[in-house]
């Protein structure tokens, strides 16, 4: 048993690896192309996004469940659907004020 827990193949192991090649270029690549936001201006859904895209990247590279295209399409519909919120919060002011909350004090 112990053995398996420390190494279990090399079949594994050249799954992360490609996975790795693959995706993190392709999340460097998406971020990109939909524009980058400085962290000065970070708002709570663009903290979120953030976190999921490092707990997506982290299932792609090491689930057997999840193929390369699987994770492809998730980062992609991540990323569009926080580029459509940003542009109507930048659009619309009655939408930025429902999703952005003004800072308190206490």
């Amino acid at each position: 048993m112990l053995d398996t827990i420390l190494f279990d193949g090399w079949k594994s192991v050249l799954r992360i690896a490609i996975m790795c090649v693959l995706a993190y270029p392709f999340l460097i690549v998406l971020l990109r192309v939909f524009g980058k936001r400085s962290l000065s201006n970070v708002n709570i859904f663009d903290f979120v996004i953030t976190v999921t895209y490092g707990a997506t990247l982290g299932s792609i590279i090491t689930s057997d469940k999840m193929s390369f295209v699987d994770g492809v399409v998730v980062l992609f519909m991540l990323t569009l659907l926080q580029y459509i919120v940003s542009k109507l919060s930048v659009n619309s002011k009655g939408f930025a004020d429902l999703i952005k909350a003004n800072p308190s004090f206490i």
